[in-house]
């Protein structure tokens, strides 16, 4: 948080033509007062799971807790990773001995989704055939956990439902993207 603040008063004081700032973690919303006076707009990025890591102590904790709550009213715009809590809340109800990183649980959490949004276009219709007419026409659906710019498209006459990947190399540490969105062909 010392570094945040110390952004923020530069930018506030010093930074001359700043118009926007992305201030990273929840807890730094507290900060976010002082780049008003200058009217810069301001981008929050939350976890909302900070709060919750055992590494913080109770004073940590209610600091979390209070910016969390701030974190939805001081910031012009607010950045989350949505999915990724949901998924992590998920894995914590529902199968909480899982290895989050599992691909293969990542893709029955994508594939139900997926399964749930075409049972909820079948409305009270849940025969054969409309099911199977529900699932290929789908155009453009979301489905969490897949990357930006990546949705679900199918048609009668082509069931693949993902036609976009994003190559990635691995680096050591993580993997990193290669570019941009390629056609699966």
């Amino acid at each position: 948080p010392v570094h945040t603040l110390l952004s923020c008063l530069h930018a506030a004081l010093f930074a001359r033509g700043a118009r926007a700032a992305l201030v990273v973690n929840g807890a730094n919303a507290l900060f976010l007062p002082l780049l008003w006076p200058r009217r810069i707009r301001t981008a929050l990025h939350v976890d909302g799971i900070e709060k919750r890591r055992a590494k913080w102590g109770w004073p940590g904790r209610l600091v979390y807790a209070l910016s969390e709550r701030l974190a939805c009213l001081l910031p012009g715009t607010t950045v989350s990773d949505a999915e990724v809590i949901a998924w992590r809340r998920w894995m914590e109800r529902f199968y909480p001995r899982g290895n989050p990183a599992d691909m293969f649980i990542v893709y029955g959490y994508a594939s139900a989704h997926l399964m749930a949004e075409v049972l909820a276009r079948c409305g009270d219709d849940l025969t054969r055939a409309n099911l199977l007419k529900q699932a290929t026409s789908l155009s453009a659906v979301h489905v969490p956990m897949l990357l930006p710019g990546i949705a679900v498209t199918t048609a009668a006459d082509d069931y693949r439902p993902i036609e976009l990947l994003q190559p990635m190399r691995f680096d050591g540490e993580r993997w990193r993207p290669i570019g941009g969105l390629i056609a699966a062909e």
